[in-house]
């Protein structure tokens, strides 16, 4: 699915707020909470940015 015409993508986390969650959400996050409201994580290179590793880990593509 592509950017729909008129929608603005949503702004990127803050790198050092991304960083943070990153460790915050593996205990927030669990098993129970997947497929829903948050899919499984999603593969995102090593080199990926702290935003993109967030988004990916809550289930959605970055």
């Amino acid at each position: 699915m592509g950017p729909r015409p008129g929608v603005r993508p949503p702004p990127p986390v803050p790198p050092r707020l991304a960083e943070e969650l990153l460790v915050l959400c593996p205990h927030l996050v669990t098993a129970a909470d997947r497929p829903a409201p948050f899919a499984a994580p999603v593969a995102v290179p090593a080199t990926a940015d702290p935003g993109d590793r967030l988004v990916a880990f809550l289930g959605r593509h970055p």
